[in-house]
């Protein structure tokens, strides 16, 4: 009988859901935190230091739940870890510019581990996709070895820390997407199903359950009752007893955990060019942020931060491809890109570069009211 851990990773700066939404989530916060709050079972989030600036709280606000650690922003460490300059800028945001959670996990964006041993030391659990994930090895040639497949493992040794692949898992999330598109009763039992699947699949293991907590905003027209219903739901059926707490699945991944030999440490390696190096524009404003001068302060980091930011790759990857449309109940639905994410981000790399307060010139690039809003929130948590 295996066991599920439900961790829903929150950012936003999701790419995909529009200003407005954006401006609704960050004013409804407390009914987030409320919803969270009561469900009735474990379940963890995490949230980066620029999400919790732009909602006005610190790690407090999270008391009662179990809160990973996470980095300032929302970057990708592999790419800036071995930067002759901005590796400083990495390690900032891994460590004093970081989230402290309440429990031995530690988020990092997109699920990019960093090759390099610059988190926080400590044995803290990281999350890896299986799915879009390279196993090797690295060698003195700098060539490659090829080693064992991800999935093969339920938990791996790396350097200090422990990797959880969240295997497993896929079913789940197909029938809950499915369901927050067409929300029906039937729609809702098959997701209770394919959780019984798990929990009778005659295996002694815990699995991430792991769900964008912004889907609802995305691929839905129901918004956080989608979350509502889903909590009420398993507390109201045998299921929430096979819903573990964070602390409580830590104890059996620390079990689990296995080391790979190798020739060095082994390394995990994500597909970065299936969103966010793919296309030529997002390789070009890579160079542009590279090309950065050394952040020699907290406030230059924190504005640094609104450029190195992984989500305007993606939402750059989004407007280049262009929208798609899903069905769902009620009317279609365009997954789209939100045009404030690439404004700010280059409003932001502009101004560090020519040295001149985000505060000052971010609002004015803008285009709408909620946009605005946003920039000016995010301006603001800059120049504190």
């Amino acid at each position: 009988m295996s066991r599920i851990h439900l961790y829903l990773p929150g950012n936003t700066r999701h790419g995909n859901v529009s200003a407005r939404k954006r401006r609704e989530y960050i004013l409804g916060f407390q009914d987030w935190i409320r919803i969270l709050k009561n469900t009735g079972f474990p379940v963890s989030l995490s949230f980066q230091r620029d999400d919790l600036d732009v909602f006005g709280v610190d790690e407090s606000a999270f008391n009662g739940i179990e809160l990973l650690s996470a980095p300032g922003n929302h970057f990708l460490p592999s790419r800036f870890e071995k930067h002759p300059r901005l590796a400083s800028h990495a390690k900032f945001l891994l460590n004093e510019g970081r989230v402290v959670g309440n429990v031995p996990g530690y988020f990092t964006p997109e699920f990019d581990i960093p090759r390099t041993n610059i988190l926080p030391e400590g044995e803290q659990i990281l999350f890896a996709l299986p799915g879009q994930t390279v196993l090797y090895s690295e060698c003195s040639t700098s060539d490659v070895v090829p080693g064992s497949k991800l999935e093969g493992y339920k938990a791996i040794r790396f350097h200090d820390k422990i990797v959880v692949p969240m295997l497993g898992v896929k079913p789940m999330q197909d029938a809950f997407f499915f369901w927050q598109r067409f929300k029906t009763q039937e729609n809702l039992e098959k997701l209770l199903n394919e959780i019984r699947a798990v929990v009778n699949d005659g295996k002694d293991n815990v699995l991430v359950f792991f769900l964008d907590l912004e889907a609802p905003l995305v691929g839905s027209h129901h918004g956080f009752a989608i979350w509502e219903e889903l909590f009420s739901t398993i507390c109201q059926s045998d299921l929430a007893q096979h819903f573990v707490s964070f602390n409580e699945a830590t104890e059996v991944w620390r079990h689990q955990a296995v080391t790979i030999e190798g020739p060095t440490w082994t390394l995990f390696a994500r597909q970065l060019g299936i969103k966010w190096t793919g296309l030529q524009p997002q390789l070009d404003y890579l160079d542009r942020v590279m090309l950065a001068r050394i952040p020699r302060s907290l406030q230059e980091h924190k504005h640094l931060g609104q450029a190195t930011t992984s989500d305007v790759l993606m939402v750059m990857d989004r407007k280049l491809r262009g929208p798609v449309t899903i069905t769902a109940d009620g009317e279609p639905i365009e997954i789209g890109h939100d045009q404030t994410i690439i404004d700010i981000a280059l409003g932001a790399i502009t101004t560090y570069e020519n040295r001149q307060p985000l505060c000052e010139k971010l609002p004015g690039l803008m285009r709408g009211d909620d946009a605005r809003w946003f920039a000016m929130r995010v301006a603001d948590t800059v120049s504190r």
